[in-house]
């Protein structure tokens, strides 16, 4: 079996910038792609070397890597409005936001 193919939403934040970090530790999981909240550049640098492509734009993201999974550290509407994302691609969510409500979850 493959590694698992990541992305990584709030990718420049502080647990998102944990989280990248951690992905690359791990032999199979394989970051593919982040997005953040402010342009930052059309890449990010990974730890240890190489890049991936780094995008505002989320559903850019998963369209142009096809993630098996989407893992987010951003906030309650960041997260909330990447939901329909991940599902329009099939993509399995992971979710560490901040501030996310029982209301949000049902």
């Amino acid at each position: 079996m493959g590694s698992v193919r990541v992305v990584v939403h709030g990718a420049t934040g502080k647990m998102g910038t944990e989280t990248v970090a951690a992905i690359c530790r791990e032999s199979d999981l394989a970051l593919v792609g982040a997005a953040c909240h402010r342009p930052r550049g059309t890449t990010l640098p990974l730890p240890g070397g190489g890049e991936v492509p780094l995008s505002t734009n989320l559903e850019e993201v998963l369209q142009r890597t096809r993630p098996d999974v989407l893992v987010d550290f951003t906030n309650a509407s960041a997260c909330m409005a990447a939901v329909p994302s991940a599902a329009a691609y099939s993509t399995n969510l992971v979710l560490g936001s901040s501030g996310l409500t029982e209301q949000h979850l049902r």
